[in-house]
């Protein structure tokens, strides 16, 4: 489970551990280059974590591991497509998101950015305008997660649930 302050600061809950995590700030991700390989598959990493976990919010599934492993089988076009279906995503940052994956599929298949290019322009020339609307995808997402998140307080009773289980069983808490 995760959950977003205000500022973008991001709490994550897994498997009894509480850790502060930065999945990007809007401020910290308009400081990234964004201009190579590991940068654009790093930012969608965080971008589909997101996704996936607005769709497990929505289905209100029991067991979130198990379905984790059948999201892990969807492309992100299909869960694009899903939030667009569910009225989640407006057809503005459907559309968006449509051509950044673009971009992510075009890295993730080739070794540079010569190949690839942002709505039909080469990549490294339209960088700018790829920056703009990634950080604009970026906010509306973590906007709309917000709206789905967990509560704070029950998050943090699971925390001190699983916490508790797990000092009961082994004597202490693993790191």
């Amino acid at each position: 489970m995760i959950y977003f302050e205000k500022n973008g600061a991001c709490i994550i809950c897994n498997n009894g551990l509480l850790n502060i995590s930065l999945m990007g700030t809007i401020e910290e991700l308009s400081e990234r280059k964004l201009d190579d390989r590991g940068e654009i598959l790093d930012i969608f990493c965080r971008l589909e974590y997101i996704i996936n976990e607005i769709i497990i919010l929505n289905l209100n599934v029991n067991s979130r591991e198990k379905f984790l492993i059948i999201l892990d089988c969807v492309d992100l076009f299909s869960k694009i497509k899903i939030l667009n279906n569910w009225k989640i995503l407006n057809n503005r940052n459907k559309e968006i998101l449509l051509c950044l994956e673009e971009v992510r599929n075009g890295f993730a298949h080739s070794w540079s950015d010569r190949e690839v290019k942002y709505k039909g322009i080469k990549f490294a020339v339209n960088l700018e305008k790829f920056k703009k609307d990634f950080l604009y995808v970026w906010h509306q997402i973590i906007e709309i997660y917000r709206k789905h998140q967990p509560n704070p307080i029950e998050l943090l009773k699971s925390y001190k649930k699983i916490n508790n289980t797990c000092k009961s069983k082994k004597g202490t808490v693993g790191t």
